[in-house]
């Protein structure tokens, strides 16, 4: 079988720029060296700005839960900032389940 495009590497970015291609009619081979579902040590953290950005993960459920703020310390503890937001900043999702999705 021939392919238009080989991506390497099958997280979040490889699977949109597979997902964009394929819907503009190319014919794609998305390749990742593990197997599908798996496990990702990463917070899995999406600011507004990609969900609004990307509708089809919050259309398809891939939001487990959202962050309306949030607060840093500095190392010392001298230094906080905090933030409150009406409107959810993040949206959270499940690494396993949502690169599975994208898959």
């Amino acid at each position: 079988m021939s392919y238009d495009v080989a991506i390497v590497g099958a997280g979040p970015a490889g699977s949109t720029t597979a997902k964009f291609l394929a819907e503009k009619g190319l014919k794609i081979a998305l390749i990742d060296k593990s197997k599908f579902p798996r496990d990702k040590p990463c917070a899995g953290g999406l600011p507004s700005r990609v969900l609004e950005r990307f509708p089809y993960i919050k259309e398809n459920g891939l939001i487990d839960s959202y962050s309306y703020g949030g607060f840093a310390l500095s190392p010392s503890l001298k230094y906080k900032v905090h933030l409150q937001k009406k409107d959810p900043i993040v949206g959270m999702v499940l690494r396993k389940k949502f690169d599975m999705s994208l898959v």
